[in-house]
């Protein structure tokens, strides 16, 4: 045999193997798409039943009742709003937090 054919023999033969290792690890990659794109399906899934669960939780009229049934709520009476002057000064007032207890206890007229 001549050395030129063994050569090329040589050649063909490692081009056949690289060729060969190269579609294994295409049809791997191929999987692994596969079953990335198949989770990503799933998770677009759950997350259109999840924004439908919110918009159905935080309806205003469920929130209503929800309200109505689980809360003794009732507006504060007076005016919870005082003038900037009124609120006490940290610096100039030695009894600071005496006055902000007194001031937000007290009922406004």
């Amino acid at each position: 045999m001549k050395r030129s054919t063994f050569l090329f023999l040589l050649i063909a033969t490692f081009l056949g193997v690289a060729t060969y290792l190269v579609k294994q690890n295409v049809i791997s990659i191929e999987q692994d798409l596969l079953i990335a794109q198949k989770e990503i399906f799933q998770l677009e899934e759950s997350i259109h039943i999840l924004k439908a669960e919110w918009s159905h939780l935080n309806e205003p009229n469920r929130l209503q009742k929800l309200v109505e049934n689980h809360l003794s709520y009732s507006p504060m009476e007076g005016n919870q709003l005082v003038s900037m002057d009124k609120v006490p000064s940290k610096e100039s007032d030695k009894d600071y937090q005496g006055r902000l207890v007194t001031l937000a206890s007290a009922k406004l007229p």
